[in-house]
């Protein structure tokens, strides 16, 4: 009898051992939920889907929504975006549920197994997740692939799903015995990934999911993306923010080409205003990022204009703007990154430094172009007061010394000084670098300065 009473103990703690091992995902089906948040995201993986999913769990939560639904379908995207995702999803404080309608890829595989349950459409996929390099499309260093791997597996153990398969999905020398050899980076169909645990069922639509889930009666609050929400993630996406980071740059060099506030002036405040408002507004620029970003172009100015040649100013300068483009896009307070996902520092950086390289070489190459063509003088005043029509004009000593020869004092970088009749003046050049010694034209007196181009 006590040997029975003993197996029939064994037997309880068994059973409860297994019910306990059961992920959340198991269980929450059971639930009958009477509001559920709904959420869409249709896009890769960026700083404005990250804006978007933390707003929407926020918003499930602060209303008191019994369960947060996200339907997904993405081919992935920024590695660093989609672990601040993951994050905020595993540390939700209601039920989650992803449902993915055609594919999880690479990012979205992540974010899909930090939900509690995984719900996909018969033709979905999820996995391929390995880290490749966003410019040659090849796989990143081990470094990032290691830290991939152990943020799968860590995600995996999380919602007690086998760790072994999140990894493969991203490393191809992984092999899982049954599933995949080495050599492949795994991908699972729907009927493979509810096989191995990696998806709860088969749902082909909203209705369906929220059967399947005991809420088809639930009030149903839909995540509503405003014409704001679209326009400030458009402009967070890496290629628009090197886009802006070239049009401040550019303005600011047409403008030390064209001295007095024009077009440059106007081009670069635009291009400064469009990058820094979207990450200002989403909390990530601050105040001192945005000051030390006009720091920088002031001692630019003062580098280029009253200390010819280029000295601490001008590095200066350059340090301070491009640390205040790299800094804005990310989530520190004073330089302290403990906050920001591992590799964002560096894709920041990379995203402004590559923008500024193109800059160069673009204003290098069409620079020139640009300040002739007739687009670009438009925006000058080219009327010309006629004397004979009433207008008198100052000549100034200046002026009469148009076309004179001059000596270059220092190298003209841009800018720089010449002597001409045993007097100094400030000069620009109209492109090009020129050497100390140089002869060079006075081609144009304009307002405080001497346009030259080197003597033939």
């Amino acid at each position: 009898m006590k040997i029975n009473i003993f197996c029939l103990l064994a037997l309880i703690l068994l059973l409860f051992n297994n019910i306990a091992s059961y992920s959340q995902s198991d269980t929450i089906i059971n639930n009958l939920y009477d509001k559920v948040f709904y959420q869409k995201l249709n896009a890769d993986i960026f700083p404005g889907a990250w804006r978007e999913i933390k707003k929407g769990v926020e918003t499930a939560e602060k209303n008191n929504c019994d369960v947060y639904v996200l339907e997904l379908n993405t081919y992935g995207g920024e590695v660093s975006t989609a672990d601040s995702i993951r994050t905020k999803i595993l540390n939700a404080n209601i039920p989650t549920i992803v449902w993915i309608n055609d594919n999880a890829a690479s990012a979205g595989a992540l974010i899909s197994i930090s939900c509690d349950s995984i719900y996909m459409a018969k033709s979905a996929k999820i996995g391929a997740s390995t880290v490749v390099n966003s410019l040659t499309g090849e796989g990143a260093i081990d470094k990032y692939q290691s830290y991939m791997r152990a943020t799968f597996r860590a995600t995996a153990e999380a919602k007690n799903r086998n760790p072994d398969i999140a990894e493969a999905m991203v490393d191809q020398d992984v092999e899982v015995e049954g599933i995949i050899e080495a050599g492949k980076t795994l991908t699972f169909t729907t009927s493979e990934a509810i096989k191995h645990n990696y998806c709860n069922a088969e749902i082909n639509s909203r209705t369906e999911l929220l059967k399947r889930i005991n809420a088809e009666k639930a009030e149903v609050v839909m995540y509503e993306k405003s014409t704001l929400d679209s326009l400030i993630g458009w402009l967070m996406k890496p290629a628009i923010s090197g886009m802006l980071i070239t049009i401040i740059l550019g303005g600011i060099y047409l403008e030390l080409k064209t001295p007095g506030i024009g077009v440059g002036t106007l081009f670069a405040v635009c291009g400064a205003v469009l990058y820094f408002a979207p990450y200002y507004l989403e909390g990530l620029a601050e105040n001192w990022e945005i000051l030390i970003f006009f720091i920088g172009v002031l001692l630019l100015i003062v580098e280029i204009f009253l200390i010819p040649g280029f000295g601490i100013f001008g590095v200066a300068g350059i340090t301070l703007i491009v640390g205040s483009l790299t800094f804005a896009m990310l989530d520190n307070d004073f330089f302290d990154l403990t906050n920001v996902a591992d590799g964002k520092f560096s894709s920041s950086l990379f995203t402004v430094l590559v923008s500024t390289l193109l800059s160069m070489v673009l204003l290098i190459l069409l620079g020139g172009t640009i300040l002739k063509s007739n687009a670009f003088k438009r925006f000058e005043l080219s009327e010309v007061q006629d004397s004979n029509e009433g207008y008198t004009v100052a000549v100034k000593e200046e002026a009469a010394l148009v076309g004179e020869t001059a000596i270059a004092i220092t190298d003209l970088r841009i800018s720089g000084r010449v002597k001409v009749k045993n007097k100094i003046f400030d000069v620009i050049t109209t492109g090009e670098y020129i050497e100390e010694g140089t002869e060079v034209v006075l081609e144009k007196y304009q307002g405080r300065y001497f346009i030259v181009s080197k003597k033939a």
